[in-house]
């Protein structure tokens, strides 16, 4: 049995200084204290924060303090419950910047979970690790706890959940929760075998490829195998005809060296040839210059001295007849006898300075005459000499060259052809010597025969997996589906809690059936009332009415979770409201028939309501604000 024992809070809202209250204490408990003061938060607030960091009513947002009640003493928020189970007793304590210490060390923002005074460490990584620590050493989840141990006005009660939380609650309070063990199990086998058939099918194709490769590999080897001795041959056979081809080749090229040397003689000797006609020509051409200007000077002074002699010629003529002028030949004048005699003495003097000259011109054109004549005869020379050189000098020495070009090239070609021949005999010596290499056919067998083997067997294993996945995926979307076997399971667990709704139906006035709607393919939870005999839908209730049907589920669900998950304390929160008189006196009876086994904490400003040996807790504020307990 869970024993919830005690609660501390510091900091939570209103409560900045410690305070505990005690929730195993047997019979009726109630709170009282005005609105605001605290009541909801020492009794369900600050309790499912604590063991699951969640508020209970919606409309209360935050659990940290207003500011104007925050004094020097405010360490930060720090609740701490304790509960036992068995000889066990759970500690957890939650905080936020809480600057206390807790064993040793600052609380801060730190979930401590503990079991007989020992933290716990083991399999614990994170805090979501702690909240599963919580939720099964206590038992319940927040839906639960809410649904089952916890009645507040202002809360959805289990008719007015969601379809799928509804579920959830009944898969706790009706310990049907191996169905939803038993589908995330198959689900995670699931999501492991898709994952291990991703690897398969992954290794499948690598093998396949590895597989069709050797095997390429192995047939090609096993092709080189068969042909390697004909290849050889083959290969041999040609090397030899090749062989042949460049023996003939190098018979074919005659090469004499003497005829080589001979004509390397002729072509030195027709050099020696050209270069001397080259020369006598270069020699012909200076004579040939030299008999030009000879020529021209021999010319130009015959000519100067042919003119002297003519004007000379004149001038005797002239002195001759210079008697007889009677006027003068040049000017015209009348002539006497002293100007006769001084034209004759000029012409005198002109005539001996003509004939000096001509006296000493004569010698100088006898000279260049003669040096004509020899520059003539040496010329002469010079042509005969070439004329009997021979002509055809140019064209032999281009012959001989070209016979030398052949002989040197036919040269190169046996250098080339005695090589080839060389290298062709040393292949045949080679393919005549090559083994066949070792292409490792034996391994390359035994590769393939174990790839194809690891092909059939992986094509297994993938077929067997794929018959596994089927049926992991028909479990989840059939059986264990929420439309599955839960429905059904559903439908018979509800027979229990409407045997227990029996029970309260003195009490409350009216027969309330919960049911699956088995004929909807969500298969909904609901209700139905019969009262004088007429069935009437959840829907339909009144406000009070409801609020008598949600009282009855919620004390049957507690009921049935108390065989399987006994708890000793039950937290009612202005359960009275929206009842008149005599619904408020049924409840009341509820109440105190609940209270012989369970401890009761009732919040309420019913004062109509006095069952006797209750216990009273009043929650007030003091000048500052803060909440405070009597």
């Amino acid at each position: 049995m869970i024993n919830i024992d005690t609660i501390t809070i510091e900091g939570f809202r209103g409560f900045i200084n410690p305070v505990v209250y005690k929730y195993d204490s047997p019979g009726i408990n109630i709170i009282q204290g005005k609105n605001g003061g605290g009541k909801s938060t020492i009794c369900t607030d600050a309790l499912s924060w604590a063991l699951w960091k969640k508020l209970v009513k919606p409309n209360k947002t935050s659990f940290l303090p207003w500011p104007h009640v925050i004094d020097d003493s405010y360490r930060g928020v720090m609740v701490k419950v304790l509960w036992k189970k068995g000889d066990d007793i759970y500690c957890v304590i939650r905080c936020h910047e809480y600057q206390g210490k807790i064993n040793g060390q600052l609380g801060k923002n730190r979930l401590i979970t503990s079991c007989n005074g020992e933290e716990v460490y083991k399999d614990i990584r994170d805090k979501a690790d702690q909240q599963r620590w919580i939720n099964k050493n206590l038992g319940y989840s927040f839906e639960l706890f809410k649904s089952t141990v916890l009645f507040a006005q202002e809360l959805d009660r289990f008719m007015q959940e969601d379809g799928p939380t509804k579920k959830q609650i009944f898969d706790e309070a009706f310990e049907s929760t191996f169905i939803l063990n038993a589908k995330e199990r198959v689900e995670t086998t699931l999501k492991s075998q898709v994952i291990e058939k991703d690897k398969l099918v992954h290794t499948l194709d690598k093998t396949k490829l590895s597989y069709t490769s050797t095997k390429s590999q192995l047939t090609q080897a096993t092709v080189i195998q068969n042909n390697f001795e004909t290849a050889k041959q083959n290969k041999i056979q040609r090397l030899r005809l090749k062989l042949g081809l460049a023996k003939t080749e190098l018979s074919e090229i005659g090469i004499d060296a003497k005829d080589l040397k001979s004509a390397e003689k002729e072509k030195e000797n027709l050099i020696k040839i050209q270069t001397k006609i080259e020369s006598k020509k270069e020699k012909l051409r200076d004579l040939e210059n030299e008999e030009f200007q000879s020529n021209m000077g021999l010319n130009a002074k015959n000519d100067k001295l042919e003119r002297l002699q003519q004007d000379y010629t004149i001038i005797k003529s002239k002195i001759a007849s210079s008697g007889n002028y009677k006027k003068c030949p040049e000017c015209g004048g009348v002539i006497n006898k002293d100007k006769s005699k001084e034209l004759k003495d000029r012409l005198l003097e002109e005539g001996k300075k003509m004939n000096s000259q001509i006296k000493a011109l004569t010698p100088e054109c006898e000279l260049l005459a003669t040096q004509y004549e020899d520059c003539l005869v040496r010329l002469n020379k010079v042509r005969g000499s070439i004329a009997k050189l021979p002509k055809d000098v140019s064209q032999k020495l281009a012959q001989v060259e070209n016979r030398i070009n052949q002989f040197l090239e036919h040269k190169k070609s046996k250098k080339r052809l005695e090589k080839e021949i060389t290298e062709i005999e040393q292949d045949i010596v080679r393919e005549e010597r090559a083994e066949l290499p070792d292409l490792k056919i034996p391994s390359l067998t035994k590769l393939c025969q174990e790839l194809k083997q690891n092909k059939i067997t992986t094509l297994a294993e993938l077929k067997s997996l794929k018959r596994k996945i089927k049926i992991n995926e028909w479990l989840v979307k059939e059986p264990l589906s929420n439309s599955g076997l839960k429905a059904f399971i559903f439908d018979s667990m509800l027979a229990k809690l409407n045997q227990y709704l029996l029970a309260y139906t003195p009490l409350v006035g009216f027969r309330i059936k919960v049911y699956v709607d088995m004929n909807l393919a969500t298969k909904p939870i609901t209700a139905s009332v019969t009262k004088n005999g007429d069935e009437v839908p959840y829907e339909d209730l009144s406000k009070g009415q409801k609020q008598l049907a949600n009282v009855a589920i919620a004390f049957s669900l507690n009921d049935i979770v108390n065989e399987s998950k006994p708890i000793n304390i039950l937290i009612l929160d202005e359960l009275f409201e929206n009842l008149d008189e005599e619904n408020l006196e049924a409840v009341g009876n509820i109440i105190i028939q609940k209270s012989k086994k369970t401890s009761i904490h009732l919040i309420t400003h019913q004062t109509k309501f006095s069952p006797p040996n209750a216990k009273y807790t009043y929650v007030y504020q003091n000048q500052k604000g803060q909440s405070l307990l009597e």
